[in-house]
This record gives structure tokens, C-alpha cells and sequence, in this order.
């Protein structure tokens, strides 16, 4: 099933929605990979120590709640 949407990659309308990528992209995009990111890349190590964080924080609010 293709869903026609704006390429999350470039902005060009009727790009085709690809599941195993989980956005729409257009020909040019889905073949070469983009010509310029839409927004910065976020960096694993950024995600992942935030994440921590806030699961920590959660982890001792649900603490001291109890």
C-alpha cells in the first residue's frame, strides 16, 4: 500500500510511504539517501543518556511515592 505524502527527506510532494524506513521519501531520496537532513541528526549517546536520566528520576519519584 502507498500512501503519497511530502518527502520527509526533501520536501518534494507524492513521495511513497516506505514501512521499513517508517517515512515517506521520494525516487531521488530512496535511491541516494537524501540531499539534506530536514533537521540536526540527534546522536545515540545524546538519546540514551537522557533517557537514563529520566528514567531515574521516574524510578525515584514512584519511590518516594510508595
Amino acid at each position: 500500500m502507498d500512501l503519497y505524502d511530502d518527502c520527509d527527506a526533501c520536501g518534494i510532494p507524492h513521495a511513497r510511504w516506505r514501512a521499513v524506513l517508517g517515512m515517506t521519501l521520494c525516487g531521488r531520496c530512496e535511491r541516494t539517501g537524501g540531499t539534506e537532513a530536514a533537521a540536526d541528526p540527534v546522536l545515540l549517546g545524546e538519546v540514551l543518556a537522557t533517557s537514563a536520566a529520566h528514567l531515574s528520576f521516574a524510578g525515584r519519584l514512584l519511590d518516594s511515592q510508595i
